[in-house]
């Protein structure tokens, strides 16, 4: 590719954008807005570049998958043992029915918590996030798990779900 040189300036512009809005859109749509702006292919090509690299320099921010896959992992596991010990140990109820109760509980949770861990392994939000995009990314999958384990409680205990 020929043409003049990248404008540094240019570049520096296009990549403050692209830090802002990269994780909101798909690529070729920040690069077609950034042609319709003027800015040419090398530039647009650097300020990618110049992005990724400085996102890793922005103080808070910084690739947290691999806590929110734990944070994940260890509620999904927490919350299977809050719900599923208690009966396991009480001895009251016929044990068969409560290790079916408790194995399709685990079920319930693997169905939600896979999907969940994939998602937080593809996602472009936690390569460059914060705390609140942990947070904000957990909270649905962490709703159905408390909505799961209290349908749990309550059939274990007999009550009506």
């Amino acid at each position: 590719m020929s043409g003049p040189d990248p404008r540094p300036e240019a570049v520096e512009t296009a990549a403050a954008w692209i830090r802002e809005y990269g994780s909101q859109f798909r690529r070729e749509a920040l690069d077609e807005r950034l042609r319709s702006q003027g800015y040419s292919e090398l530039e647009i090509l650097d300020a990618h570049r110049r992005a990724e690299q400085t996102a890793e320099e922005i103080p808070g921010r910084r690739d947290l998958r691999a806590t929110a896959a734990v944070i994940t992992i260890t509620g999904f596991l927490g919350a299977w043992a809050l719900v599923a010990l208690p009966p396991l140990l009480a001895g009251r109820m016929d044990q068969g029915m409560v290790w079916l109760m408790v194995g399709i509980l685990a079920f319930i949770l693997a169905l939600i918590g896979l999907p969940t861990l994939i998602l937080i392994s593809d996602s472009k939000r936690l390569r460059r996030g914060t705390v609140n995009t942990v947070i904000a990314m957990l909270a649905i999958p962490f709703a159905l798990l408390v909505i799961v384990a209290g349908l749990c409680v309550s059939a274990l205990r007999g009550g009506t779900a």
